[in-house]
């Protein structure tokens, strides 16, 4: 059913590939935005949002990489 594209083509898209890429579209853009969502949420649960410089919570995650390290 999928076929190789070659980015470096210079010919336009088939009809076909366009349905390829039109069905893949489809089935990724939600899982790609959720996670994108997923990495802003992360992100803020270890950024103060003032400073945005890490916060205790980032200090006690890495603190405790740390002492498994040791």
């Amino acid at each position: 059913m999928y076929q190789d594209l070659t980015p470096w083509d210079s010919n336009r898209f088939s009809k076909d590939e366009l349905k390829m890429l039109e069905s893949l579209l489809c089935c990724l853009i939600y899982p790609l935005r959720n996670a994108t969502f997923f990495q802003q949420a992360l992100k803020m649960a270890f950024t103060d949002p003032l400073t945005k410089t890490n916060n205790r919570t980032a200090f006690n995650d890495c603190l405790m990489r740390e002492i498994k390290r040791a």
